[in-house]
């Protein structure tokens, strides 16, 4: 970052050069062919519009300041630390972190990672 010549502030660039020295400023290029090479692009496509990585999906989430009414009053999400956690909306469907909602109940959540199950006591 920094500002140069004829700039109006501060900025930043980002790009790719090629046969860049101190001496010679280089040549900007098209960074996908180094990218695709480097890194896995995911092209799949799953019927929620997320893109398919090993099992994973990459999907927009939408925060939108989502409260949660319970009998009848407002209550706050937190993590073990007591950190707000906010619900979340992926394509028009609403997700509600589990832990901190069943707490709200007196129960606790545990996640079997072998046998890939949650249990709620």
């Amino acid at each position: 970052m920094g500002t140069a010549g004829d700039s109006t502030g501060i900025h930043l660039h980002f790009g790719i050069k090629t046969n860049s020295t101190a001496w010679n400023n280089g040549e900007y290029v098209d960074p996908m062919p180094y990218l695709e090479d480097k890194i896995q692009i995911p092209n799949k496509t799953d019927n929620a519009g997320g893109i398919e990585v090993k099992g994973k999906y990459i999907k927009e989430i939408e925060y939108d300041d989502i409260k949660i009414m319970l009998d009848g009053k407002e209550t706050v999400l937190t993590d073990l630390e007591g950190i707000a956690i906010e619900p979340f909306l992926i394509n028009n469907t609403m997700y509600v972190p589990i832990s901190p909602l069943v707490r709200k109940f007196g129960k606790t959540s545990t996640y079997e990672s072998s046998k890939k199950t949650l249990v709620i006591k």
